[in-house]
């Protein structure tokens, strides 16, 4: 086959390899450094090819660059490995232990081999003793699910699912999808956590929260997200309802209330701008004002009049209201104005309100606005 450069050769190629007996790292191809361009011709389809790269002057190591189907792969039931690539094109390679050449924190992860010959299946590659094939729920046919938000804002960005199960139940559902990508079934991190943690599948109060950053996902992040949601919108879990939702100004994007609604959100055969038509009339902002309260209990019991709720005048109260209260009967995305010197109430301190909203309807957007003499000021967003 030949020299490629000074450090780098490709020694065979085809569906069956033989590699020195030894123990290999599987990763993702990109740890040996080699573009694309490198393996002419590209790989091909259930082909790997064997190389060797250039430790010393006269010391050669070899590795294998094997095509891969899915940009998650299970070695043995048990591990995962991330293939590199995108658009169907995808790659691991096989480097021998002695040989760390990838970000430690990659090396450290990735599941060991012993293996001489390499050859490939009908869906992945027999190594040695060990079988490396796609992971059962990896999925590229429908729409990521963060279609809706489009880039528009830094983020956090979740899709939250509120089931009719336990979170015990729904942590060990999760874990026996297991190996995944990212962390699941922990608890959400907190606000302002980097971009790194704001990657996974978490449980809260009988919801399943799928949590990105604004960074676009690697493949396998996305490919495994569609085929958990797949399973989830084919009834696996039972029903439940389900919102998207800009963590910057906690506004809710898109909504549904069944699995069949997630599955008309995912599915590329639907129009997006019927479905953002519709989402537009749900979350039409309506307007409460209440500039003359002299007290929070003034502001409950404004609420009260203007939604039609049971007359409430403490947190306790306006609590239980909204939860009597059918959501359809409610907007879903309100505006309240109160006077900025309301009493005890700090315009930059507005948890008092938006964590009683939460527990009376977690699916309602509400920005809190304070009035002050002659204009308004928007002291903080809507949440979630």
């Amino acid at each position: 086959m030949g020299v490629v450069s000074e450090d780098f050769r490709i020694v065979a190629r085809g569906e069956s390899l033989t590699l020195p007996a030894a123990s290999y790292r599987c990763v993702p191809s990109d740890a040996l450094a080699l573009s694309q361009e490198a393996l002419v011709p590209p790989l091909r389809p259930r082909e790997a090819v064997l190389v060797e790269t250039r430790v010393f002057e006269d010391d050669w190591r070899p590795a294998a660059v094997l095509c891969v189907e899915a940009p998650w792969l299970v070695l043995d039931d048990v591990d995962g490995v991330r293939a590199s690539g995108s658009g169907g094109a995808y790659s691991v390679a096989l480097i021998a232990d002695e040989q760390q050449c990838c970000d430690t924190a990659v090396w450290e992860k990735a599941p060991t081999v012993r293996l001489g010959t390499i050859g490939s299946l009908p869906s992945g590659w027999q190594c040695g003793g060990s079988r490396l094939v796609p992971h059962s729920l990896s999925r590229t046919d429908v729409r990521d699910w963060r279609w809706a938000w489009g880039g528009s804002s830094w983020g956090p960005i979740w899709l939250e699912l509120q089931t009719e199960k336990s979170d015990p139940w729904l942590v060990a559902w999760l874990r026996s999808l297991l190996p995944l990508p990212y962390p699941v079934g922990g608890s959400p991190p907190r606000a302002g956590s980097p971009s790194g943690a704001l990657e996974g599948i978490f449980v809260r109060q009988s919801s399943l929260l799928f949590l990105r950053s604004y960074e676009e996902p690697s493949a396998a992040v996305a490919a495994i997200d569609l085929g958990i949601l797949g399973r989830l919108a084919a009834g696996e879990c039972g029903p439940f309802t389900w919102d998207l939702i800009d963590g910057e100004s906690g506004s809710h994007l898109a909504t549904g209330d069944d699995p069949a609604s997630l599955a008309e959100y995912l599915d590329p055969r639907v129009d997006t701008a019927e479905l953002r038509s519709r989402w537009a009339d749900c979350f039409a902002l309506r307007t409460v004002h209440a500039e003359g309260a002299t007290s929070e209990a003034d502001v409950w019991l404004a609420l009260s009049h203007e939604l039609g709720l049971f007359v409430a005048s403490t947190r306790e109260t306006f609590v239980q209201a909204l939860r009597d209260a059918p959501l359809s009967s409610l907007p879903r995305r309100l505006t309240v104005v109160v006077p900025f010197d309301l009493p005890d109430r700090d315009a930059s301190r507005h948890e008092w309100f938006h964590e009683t909203i939460r527990k009376g309807q977690p699916r309602l957007s509400w920005t809190l606005t304070f009035a002050m003499p002659g204009a308004l000021r928007r002291a903080t967003s809507d949440r979630a």
